[in-house]
C-alpha cells in the first residue's frame, strides 16, 4: 500500500529565547547588590588589621568570588533553558503525519 509522509506545521515557529533576558536581569541584579556588600565590607575593613579582621576580608572575597560564578553559571542555564523551551514549543507545533492510500485504476469501456 503506497504512503506520503508529511511535516505538517499548525503554526509558525517562534523564537523564545528573549524570555531570558527577564531572568538575566534579575540574576545581574543580584550580583551587582553582591558587589556593593563585599565593597562595603571591604572599606568598613580598609583601616584595620589583625587575624580577625584578616579573615573577614578572606571570607568576604571567596564568598563573593563563588557568588559570582554561580551568578554566571545562573546566566548560562537559562539560556539554555529559553532554548530547550523553545524548541519544545516549536515541536508541539507540528506534527508527523502519514498518509496511507489506495491506487484505485478505472477501466475506460467504449469508444470515444
Amino acid at each position: 500500500m503506497p504512503k506520503q509522509d508529511l511535516l505538517y506545521h499548525f503554526q509558525a515557529a517562534e523564537d523564545l529565547t528573549g524570555k531570558k533576558d527577564e531572568f538575566h536581569k534579575v540574576i545581574d541584579d543580584m550580583a551587582a547588590f553582591d558587589t556593593y556588600i563585599y565593597q562595603v565590607i571591604t572599606a568598613c575593613t580598609n583601616d584595620s588589621s589583625g587575624k580577625i579582621i584578616k579573615k573577614i576580608r578572606e571570607n568576604a572575597k571567596t564568598r563573593h568570588d563563588t557568588i559570582q560564578i554561580y551568578h554566571d553559571a545562573y546566566k548560562t542555564v537559562m539560556t539554555n533553558m529559553a532554548k530547550q523551551y523553545t524548541d519544545h514549543i516549536n515541536d508541539i507545533k507540528e506534527q508527523d503525519i502519514t498518509f496511507y492510500y489506495d491506487i484505485i485504476k478505472k477501466e475506460v469501456s467504449g469508444s470515444v
